[in-house]
């Protein structure tokens, strides 16, 4: 229960603070656009196309950070901040960071309604931690948060080999 809690409150505290610097995010069409304006029962046939391209975002963002992180190459910060920008604008799309309020807000039983099936949700919540763990390395890039990311980012990936 504290985990639980600790976690949802390190993600809404991480979706705030990524939302006010994100506002110019790349927004080019994605399979995420207009799903925050699902309200209930997102299935996966709805949800897959979306978490792959979530999935590749986190994939891509990674890759820059551990350049980053692990061999110092300045150059990938810039490329690490563009892949950020894309992940959180398919996650705004996808509707996480209302998720998140709404679940502290109302309580879990709001966010099974639009995420009926436990795999997804599981995959969001990975996704999620992954995120915040990263934009830590991002903004001082270290190794404990791109590790912590890593390991959540991998179970991220097998939430969606499950549902897909």
């Amino acid at each position: 229960m504290y985990a639980s809690c600790r976690i949802t409150f390190c993600f809404v505290f991480s979706t705030a603070v990524l939302s006010m610097g994100c506002s110019r995010a790349v927004s080019r069409p994605s399979t995420c656009d207009g799903l925050i304006r699902k309200t209930i029962g997102i299935t996966r046939e709805d949800y897959s196309p979306c978490a792959g391209e979530i999935l590749a975002a986190l994939d891509s963002l990674e890759t820059e950070l551990r350049r980053s992180v692990f061999s110092g190459d300045e150059e990938a910060g810039p490329d690490a901040e563009a892949h950020y920008k894309r992940l959180r604008y398919l996650m705004r799309e996808v509707g996480f960071t209302a998720d998140v309020w709404r679940e502290a807000r109302e309580g879990a039983g709001r966010k099974v309604e639009r995420w009926p099936d436990s795999t997804m949700r599981r995959f969001n919540t990975e996704v999620g931690t992954a995120t915040a763990q990263y934009m830590s390395a991002l903004g001082r890039p270290n190794d404990a948060n791109l590790k912590e990311g890593q390991r959540h980012h991998t179970v991220a990936r097998q939430a969606y080999a499950r549902f897909r």
